[in-house]
């Protein structure tokens, strides 16, 4: 982890991560934060501008053909970031029927369904696109406690051991509600 902060009542989570035998060509989808602190460089070291889109159902909602229509659409119109919800809603299955979690339990990933994401994020990484994640709602940590200090550190190390090889990640923690009284368990979902 690169750079954990709290901003605006959302925990953020710059993650550098490089796989093993990444190329050069990989490296220019690797962000990091500055060491001013005040702004994201590319692995050049070049200022990174933060041109993003919002997707929040792009797991739960898209099939392969439409996820890839969708970050075609995007790349074509210049946007460099998706942003995205990995557990969606509730969570809610993806267009295979596939939910994130076995028995609704953060702490037992299914692991077809993070194939899925794994696969958009391949697709995103093919049109330069950076995937900035939430690995889920804040709600679900905040509301319904499904994402508590018991299971938040498994699911947040499973994540990174499975998506943690792409080059193109940003992880984003929170979002849609405040982490007051909870800031545990994004720390350890971080």
């Amino acid at each position: 982890v690169n750079h954990i902060g709290l901003t605006g009542g959302v925990v953020v989570a710059v993650c550098l991560l490089l796989a093993a035998g990444a190329t050069a060509q990989d490296t220019r989808l690797l962000l990091r934060v500055h060491e001013s602190g005040r702004y994201l460089v590319d692995g050049d070291g070049t200022p990174f501008f933060w041109l993003g889109d919002t997707a929040w159902g792009l797991f739960g909602r898209l099939s392969e053909e439409e996820a890839a229509d969708y970050l075609d659409d995007r790349a074509a119109k210049g946007f460099n970031v998706v942003q995205a919800i990995v557990a969606w809603r509730g969570p809610l299955p993806n267009y295979q029927g596939e939910l994130p979690w076995i028995d609704g339990d953060p702490a037992r990933p299914n692991p077809a369904y993070f194939d899925w994401v794994a696969r958009v994020v391949e697709m995103a990484a093919e049109r330069d696109i950076i995937m900035a994640l939430l690995p889920a709602w804040g709600d679900m940590v905040v509301k319904s406690e499904v994402l508590n200090e018991g299971n938040a550190y498994t699911y947040g190390s499973w994540l990174g051991a499975r998506l943690g090889g792409y080059p193109n990640l940003v992880w984003v923690l929170g979002g849609d509600q405040p982490p007051t009284g909870y800031e545990e368990v994004f720390r350890r979902l971080a």
